[in-house]
C-alpha cells in the first residue's frame, strides 16, 4: 500500500506584538466564548501552537489581521512565511477564506452554499468549507462575509483545517469499496485532569477487518475537542485499533472528541460525538460488563478474532485490575490468548479466539469477572462462516 504524505502541522503560532506564551490553564477569558471555540483554543494551546497574553488572557474576541492570518495559513502548509505584502488591518471572514484558498491552492467543484449572503463568485468556495464543517454562520442562514475574523474563530478554523482539509487523501490506485471506520468503545466518556482514556475502533472493507494499517499513512487520529493528548495508537489485532490518550493537568474536566479518518481507497470519517449519538451506555450500581464483542463476529474456521471487554461502574467509568475469564460454551474453537487489560490501566480488556467447526455453526463465548463478589458474566455470540 502506498504511503500517504501527512500534511498535518504541529506548529501553528498565533503571535502578536507584546504577547508571549501563556498556558491554557491561565486563560481567564475563555468563558466568554462558545465551548467549541474555547475547546479549539485549549487544544492548540495545549500543543504549544497558539499563545495568549502576559496578563493571562487570550482575548478571543480581538480581531486578527490579514498579515497574521497569512502567516498562520502559510505555516499550516509548510510554506515560507513571507507576509510583508499583507495588510495589518483586520481581515474579513470572506477574505480569510479567499486567502486560505489561494495560498493552499484549493480546487472547488461547482456547489451552492446554504448561506443567503454569499456572492455568486464565492459560492463554490464557501460551499467547500461549509460542507467540510470548517465554517459556521453567525446567525440563521447568514455567514456575514464582511464581518471580521476573531482570534477564537481563527483557532477553530485552523484546528479543523489541519485535521480535515489538510488531511491526507486516499491513493486512487487502491481499489477498496464499502470501507467503514467505526468506533467500538470509548472509556471514559468524561476525562478528569491528568486522567487517561482509551478509544477502540475498527476499519473494515465489506465487513472484513483490515489489519496492518499504519497511523498517518492509512488512517489519522486527531483531537477535535477537550484538550487531550494522543499518547499512542496501535493495532490490537484483526483490524482492531486502540488510541490511548491523556489529559494534561491544566485541562479542566469535561467531554472530549477525537476523530478517526480512514484513507484506504476512499476517505471515511467518524468521531466520538457521532459514536455517542448512536450509543446509550448502560449505567448500573456496581461494576458490570458494559460491552462485550467478538471482532469480527463472523469468522472462517482456522482464523482468529479479538474478544473485546469493557467493564464499567455505576457512573460509567472504566474499571481496571479485573480478573476476566472467557470460555467457549457452544461450538468449536479455542481461547488462544487470555483476556487481559490493555496498557495504562485503560479498563479495556482483550483476548483472542481461534475459530473451528463447520460453516454456519454458532459460536458462544461466556465471559465472567472472577474477582468481584457478584461474578458478573455475559455471553458473546458469533458465527463460523
Amino acid at each position: 500500500m502506498k504511503k500517504y504524505i501527512a500534511l498535518f502541522i504541529t506548529t501553528l503560532l498565533v503571535a502578536f506584538q507584546l504577547s508571549w506564551p501563556v498556558q491554557a490553564a491561565s486563560f481567564s477569558d475563555l468563558a466568554t466564548i462558545h465551548p467549541d471555540l474555547s475547546s479549539a483554543v485549549i487544544v492548540l494551546a495545549g500543543e504549544g501552537i497558539i499563545h495568549g497574553y502576559g496578563d493571562g488572557t487570550y482575548r478571543p474576541q480581538a480581531t486578527i489581521s490579514e498579515q497574521e492570518w497569512a502567516r498562520l495559513v502559510l505555516r499550516a502548509k509548510g510554506l515560507p512565511e513571507s507576509v510583508s505584502i499583507y495588510s495589518q488591518s483586520p481581515i474579513t471572514r470572506i477574505n480569510a477564506l479567499r486567502l486560505m484558498s489561494n495560498l493552499w491552492q484549493v480546487s472547488f467543484s461547482n456547489a451552492t452554499s446554504n448561506f443567503s449572503d454569499i456572492s455568486t463568485e464565492d459560492q463554490s468556495m464557501v460551499a467547500y468549507f461549509e460542507q467540510r464543517l470548517v465554517i459556521k454562520g453567525r446567525s440563521a442562514g447568514l455567514f456575514l462575509p464582511q464581518g471580521t475574523l476573531t482570534r477564537a474563530e481563527a483557532a477553530k478554523i485552523l484546528l479543523l483545517a489541519r485535521n480535515i482539509i489538510l488531511a491526507p487523501t486516499a491513493d486512487s490506485s487502491v481499489r477498496i469499496s464499502q470501507n467503514v471506520v467505526e468506533i467500538i468503545d470509548v472509556s471514559p466518556m468524561s476525562l478528569a485532569p491528568s486522567g487517561t482514556g482509551s478509544l477502540i475502533f475498527t476499519i473494515r472493507n465489506h465487513g472484513d477487518p483490515l489489519s496492518g494499517l499504519v497511523n498517518n499513512n492509512d488512517y489519522h487520529v486527531s483531537v477535535l475537542e477537550g484538550g487531550v493528548i494522543i499518547a499512542s495508537v496501535s493495532e490490537l489485532g484483526n483490524g482492531l485499533y486502540q488510541v490511548l490518550f491523556r489529559a494534561p493537568s491544566y485541562v479542566p474536566a469535561g467531554s472530549i472528541n477525537i476523530q478517526i479518518i480512514a484513507m484506504v481507497g476512499s476517505v471515511y470519517r467518524t468521531d466520538i460525538k457521532e459514536f455517542l449519538q448512536k450509543k446509550n451506555a448502560a449505567r448500573v450500581d456496581s461494576a458490570r460488563i458494559s460491552l462485550a464483542q467478538l471482532i469480527p463476529n463472523s469468522i472462517s474456521s482456522g482464523e482468529e478474532a479479538q474478544i473485546l471487554i469493557t467493564p464499567q461502574d455505576g457512573r460509567g467509568r472504566p474499571v481496571s485490575g479485573l480478573d476476566i475469564v472467557a470460555e467457549v460454551t457452544r461450538g468449536s474453537g479455542d481461547i488462544v490468548d487470555p483476556v487481559v487489560e490493555t496498557p495504562l490501566g485503560s479498563g479495556v480488556y482483550v483476548g483472542k479466539y481461534l475459530a473451528r467447526g463447520q460453516s454456519g455453526s454458532q459460536i458462544e463465548i461466556t465471559v465472567r469477572i472472577n474477582n468481584l463478589a457478584s461474578r458478573p458474566q455475559t455471553v458473546i455470540t458469533g458465527t463460523v462462516r
